[in-house]
């Protein structure tokens, strides 16, 4: 099984516990931090249209339709768009892999002010899904992506393939899931190589700890 099938896999089996992990807000970074850094940087773009790619159970979505900003999220876990159409009725989401995305006529003929990424990008090769978003944006439309602060894991600082067991941010997690980390110059070589130029780089901090819980990039399509 490739590393890719692994990520669709632990998402599948441990969706449940990822909605009871949100649902709960057990993850502090997300509940002191993270969540409304994402939501903050969204809302100071001005979109009227944001695609939320890999849209979990439909937090985001849900907070940016309560804030008049029309949202489509797109999700591979079965479970969890149910669970975002079950919270959000009148929300619009697609049960949909990355690979599915890429590959199948899109469902949308309109594009996007925004498109956004939060924690959602975790596999090696995320060329062809950067390049497929980047056509459904508007000619002054931005992507953005929110990942976990490279700084924060220590040696070795080089591009590489990690492993999460998930006991640090709840309960009944079933399976690890592999995920891809980038270095700062891993990420803006990726980006540029899809012809996409960070316009903002944004690292919001523990007021206690005084670390980053997260790196944030803002891009444009390059000229």
């Amino acid at each position: 099984m490739s590393k890719n099938e692994r990520i669709i896999e632990s998402w599948n089996a441990n969706a449940e516990a990822w909605i009871d992990t949100i649902q709960n807000q057990l993850i502090k970074s997300r509940v002191n931090v993270t969540n409304e850094a994402i939501v903050s940087t969204l809302k100071n773009l001005y979109p009227t249209r944001v695609l939320d790619m890999g849209c979990g159970e439909g937090w985001l979505s849900r907070t940016l339709e309560n804030e008049g900003i029309n949202t489509v999220g797109v999700d591979g876990s079965l479970t969890l768009i149910e669970e975002a159409k079950r919270s959000h009725n009148d929300g619009e989401y697609y049960h949909m892999t990355y690979e599915e995305f890429v590959d199948q006529p899109k469902p949308f003929s309109y594009t996007f002010d925004v498109a956004v990424f939060n924690f959602s990008l975790l596999a090696k090769e995320i060329e062809p899904l950067l390049s497929a978003v980047k056509d459904l944006l508007s000619s002054s439309g931005h992507l953005v992506i929110q990942t976990l602060h490279p700084f924060n894991f220590g040696h070795p600082y080089v591009n590489h393939w990690k492993e999460e067991n998930h006991e640090k941010i709840g309960r009944g997690y079933k399976k690890p899931m592999p995920w891809y980390f980038r270095t700062i110059s891993g990420w803006k070589d990726v980006l540029n190589g899809v012809g996409l130029t960070i316009v903002d780089c944004i690292e919001p901090i523990n007021t206690e700890s005084l670390k980053p819980e997260s790196l944030l990039l803002v891009c444009q399509k390059s000229e």
